[in-house]
């Protein structure tokens, strides 16, 4: 069973997620190495996900 995180964005139209604490915690080192906000790191991981999968074919 995994232990989930609820994640409440708090600008309109954001979506409550469940996540990991695991995952949680690997933006959490991410956005520390980086030297950057919490917010910033996640919206930085999601885009960079979303170019990824956007682009698969292409590989």
């Amino acid at each position: 069973m995994a232990v989930c995180l609820n994640v409440f964005w708090t600008q309109a139209m954001r979506p409550n997620i469940d996540i990991s604490h695991t995952l949680n915690g690997q933006v959490k080192d991410y956005a520390k190495q980086q030297d950057m906000a919490l917010d910033e790191a996640y919206r930085e991981v999601i885009e960079a996900g979303l170019d990824a999968v956007e682009h698969l074919d292409e590989s």
